[in-house]
């Protein structure tokens, strides 16, 4: 068996890479707290996830590069690269700084999608800043699912709790039948260690029909918005949302309960209960990560090796994945061919990143044996 020391790193690899590579978004180290149990998170940005809006197809002309144009290509491992002046990372800085400078525009506006999309966009908003605004627009937009949602996620960034318990029951009544809100309000309820209200609300979860994040909502939120307000390319467009609307949702107040209580029979099921929903039911890479975590504690806790290895083969191929070379080449073709973004976007949607990020790769991998495909900039 690994010893825990390797699970736990390979656990972080497999988050710094996907963060830094996918969304660009910094790790706080000093708010970062790892022990040889498992793996728990703190982190100041807020967490956001998943708008369902119908992306139209877009027939793109590929482009010849005139350094590229007489390549022929043997290696079945080969993509594409565009040569560019600007890493990747700049690319993304400059999608972003230019949605948000489109939206700042918005702060005064008196258009649900245009307030919505410009506290999303604020990245630069104070966290209690941020629960305000999004009361005073859940007070306007009672019936706003995505809205409650964005507010309670930003009450579970807070340090201490300052969300009181009707903001809960607006949310439910209007998306009780969403796992991924009961496991928000599990959040906040460990946050004040309610111990009885962090099982329920679990509990609740694990019975819920759906499951959404809400990430892609946002997502194509502010797309939308850009599309109808801006010039911006759609590429720019669903690109600048995508790093607006920032990171998953960090659960560390019920990952530390869950660790914290693993004496207690009925809260080790629960959150094993958790652990394994988040682990095969998000649509997010980090989720999913964190619901093995979770796993791992319980296991561990129970002497469980078995299980264990399991655990770890699933980390293992994470790993090996996001840290491939084809997974970072594939990723910064989007930036080139229009519709493999929109067909990433599709997927992320409908199936979730994982499977959408192996839908990227696979078809740059096939694009890229055509001799006469090249999206590239012509020089």
């Amino acid at each position: 068996m690994l010893k825990n020391i390797v699970a736990i790193g390979l656990i972080v690899l497999i988050l710094v890479t996907f963060l830094i590579i996918s969304r660009n978004v910094d790790i706080d180290t000093d708010t970062a707290k790892l022990d040889e149990n498992a793996l728990f998170i703190k982190k100041n940005d807020i967490g956001k996830e998943n708008t369902e809006v119908s992306l139209l197809d877009v027939n793109v002309e590929p482009q010849t590069h005139p350094d590229l144009s007489s390549e022929v290509n043997t290696n079945d491992d080969f993509i594409i690269s565009c040569e560019s002046s600007k890493t990747y990372e700049e690319h993304l800085n400059e999608f972003k700084n230019n949605a948000q400078n489109h939206l700042k525009s918005f702060k005064d506006s008196t258009v649900k999608e245009h307030k919505l999309a410009y506290i999303l966009s604020n990245t630069n908003a104070k966290e209690l800043s941020r629960v305000e605004s999004l009361k005073k627009f859940v007070d306007e937009f009672p019936q706003s699912k995505l809205g409650n949602w964005m507010l309670l996620t930003a009450c579970g960034a807070l340090e201490s709790n300052r969300c009181d318990d009707s903001l809960e029951l607006d949310a439910i009544t209007e998306n009780g039948d969403n796992a991924a809100l009961w496991f928000n309000i599990a959040n906040l309820r460990a946050k004040r260690n309610d111990i009885e209200g962090v099982v329920g609300a679990i509990q609740e979860g694990l019975t819920a029909p759906h499951y959404n994040e809400y990430w892609s909502e946002q997502v194509a939120l502010v797309e939308n918005v850009l599309q109808d307000t801006t010039p911006l390319s759609y590429i720019e467009r669903v690109i600048g949302a995508m790093e607006v609307a920032g990171g998953g949702i960090w659960h560390a107040d019920v990952l530390d309960f869950c660790r914290e209580h693993s004496n207690r029979v009925d809260i080790a099921e629960a959150c094993l209960g958790l652990g394994e929903k988040l682990a095969k039911t998000s649509k997010t890479i980090i989720l999913k990560i964190f619901g093995l975590a979770i796993q791992d504690s319980f296991y561990k806790a129970h002497n469980n090796d078995s299980e264990l290895v399991a655990l770890r083969e699933q980390t293992d191929k994470l790993n090996e994945w996001l840290t491939g070379k084809s997974w970072a080449k594939a990723n910064k073709l989007k930036l080139y061919d229009e519709n493999l973004t929109r067909g990433w976007i599709e997927k992320v949607k409908s199936e979730g990143e994982l499977a959408a990020s192996e839908y990227v790769i696979e078809e740059a991998l096939r694009l890229s044996r055509d001799n006469n495909y090249n999206p590239c900039p012509k020089s």
